[in-house]
């Protein structure tokens, strides 16, 4: 990273963060970016309601929440402007510092002021663009907001899409499995709803980003099914080896990333 980690890694250590984000492959990125960089403590929900009830919990002291933007049925916007208005038992959670993510830029920010948003991070980013966002919104130098044509908050600073990616990288699981090389690509559960027509496009494009990350070996995504299933794209050779492992095994084992924009992807299919 650059000069800015010794500051930013003498804050997060200081820091509890809360990760509310439906998606698990997201969390899953952005939690190992946060205690990468030295966070002392991150807790993760999956919806604003168990967010809300961590949040709540005297035990358990917030200093950050990042909030993904587009949920169902409460969006992140609604669920600040609940907090902040003190409609959830009475507590507005002013010292809580509250960071929306977006998969998409937003161009226009003009209704975030009231909101009391300390920060905005909308489109693609990786880890220093991620921890360095966070430390400018949270401890922000006077005059430094950031974000186009100025309507963002005081504060906030807006990543613009790099490369044309639409989000963080994806974990990759780079392993060697009885003389092979593997390369494990952790996707989103969504990865199944890919057209059967589409679905080797869409492994072609994981294994150009591979190889444009210098990955040698055979790329198989992998995704959750739910109930502590995971699915798979992999020649048939490699159903038993993978029949065998878990989501857990493959998280475990992430030690690179690749970036990928999601073309051709949306996705999911089941392996035989």
């Amino acid at each position: 990273m650059n000069t800015a980690v010794a500051p930013i890694e003498e804050l997060f250590r200081r820091m509890n963060f809360l990760v509310v984000d439906p998606s698990a492959g997201r969390a899953d990125t952005i939690e190992r970016y946060l205690l990468l960089t030295g966070a002392h403590m991150v807790r993760r929900a999956a919806s604003p309601l168990l967010a809300l009830r961590i949040l709540q919990d005297k035990r358990l002291h917030t200093d950050c929440v990042l909030c993904q933007l587009d949920m169902q049925p409460m969006s992140g916007f609604d669920f600040l402007a609940n907090l902040r208005g003190g409609r959830y038992g009475g507590h507005p959670l002013c010292d809580t510092k509250f960071i929306l993510l977006s998969r998409q830029p937003i161009g226009q920010a003009s209704d975030f002021k009231h909101l009391r948003l300390d920060g905005l991070i909308a489109g693609a980013f990786d880890r220093d663009q991620l921890c360095e966002a966070v430390f400018k919104a949270v401890s922000p130098a006077p005059g430094a907001a950031a974000g186009a044509g100025g309507t963002a908050p005081s504060g906030a600073i807006v990543v613009q899409p790099v490369n044309g990616a639409a989000g963080p990288g994806l974990p990759v699981a780079h392993i060697r499995e009885q003389g092979v090389d593997l390369v494990i690509v952790l996707v989103e559960a969504d990865f199944a709803q890919v057209p059967p027509d589409q679905v080797g496009d869409a492994v072609a494009a994981l294994r150009r980003a591979a190889a444009e990350a210098r990955l040698g070996g055979e790329v198989v995504p992998v995704w959750d099914m739910g109930d502590g299933r995971m699915g798979f794209i992999a020649p048939p050779g490699y159903h038993p080896y993978f029949q065998s492992i878990s989501l857990d095994f493959v998280r475990a084992n992430v030690n690179r990333e690749i970036a990928f924009n999601g073309a051709g992807t949306g996705q999911r299919r089941r392996s035989a």
